[in-house]
């Protein structure tokens, strides 16, 4: 026994969903060649699926997944070959630099080692010989060192005659100091004491 209900539409179709004895549900439909009926068991329900990726702090994924293709094996192939041939290349390139970059090196060597270090060090001995060294020694001979005795011997003649009375003054000084001791209110004295460990007072 077969359940419809029926609804026409401005086609003149009926719109009509039938439950058979199998119990497959049919709806009406409308085309060119007139009305009618499809069954839902053969066109399935499209369900869009949203799924959380894993986390993962050390990449991104793509969420694409490409076809292995053969283009892509040649690619890398042409790049191992390509990169190899063109090592190559730069490899015979670079043993003409290398060459010419050595003859450089050496040249601007020579010219430090061979021209100016002899050069630079003779000027400064000669420099050192014949200008520092005679200046130095004029400045002290005549300057530094007339001055350096004279105060040498104004302070010393100072101290022969102020070291009479300086020793008068201390022994006056020391009466005072004797009797301020006698009178003070605190005395401290460091005694140290070291007892062994096997002594029976201290336990180690």
């Amino acid at each position: 026994m077969d359940n419809q209900r029926r609804n026409p539409d401005e086609n003149g179709c009926t719109k009509a969903t039938k439950i058979t004895d199998d119990g497959i549900k049919t709806k009406a439909y409308y085309t060119d060649m007139g009305c009618g009926y499809i069954s839902q068991n053969s066109v399935p329900e499209k369900v869009d699926v949203y799924c959380f990726d894993q986390l993962n702090t050390g990449f991104f994924r793509t969420s694409d997944h490409p076809p292995p293709l053969y283009a892509d094996i040649a690619i890398q192939r042409t790049e191992k070959y390509a990169t190899v041939f063109w090592a190559e290349i730069f490899g015979l390139v670079n043993v003409v630099t290398a060459f010419v970059i050595a003859m450089i090196l050496q040249t601007f060597k020579f010219v430090l080692q061979g021209i100016l270090r002899p050069i630079m060090i003779g000027f400064v001995q000669l420099l050192s010989d014949y200008l520092i060294k005679p200046f130095l020694t004029l400045l002290y001979n005549g300057f530094t060192q007339p001055i350096s005795i004279f105060l040498y011997n104004v302070l010393s003649s100072i101290r022969d005659v102020l070291q009479p009375l300086a020793k008068g003054i201390g022994y006056f000084f020391e009466l005072f100091a004797v009797i301020l001791r006698a009178i003070r209110l605190v005395e401290v004295k460091n005694i140290t004491n070291i007892t062994p460990c096997g002594s029976q007072q201290m336990k180690c």
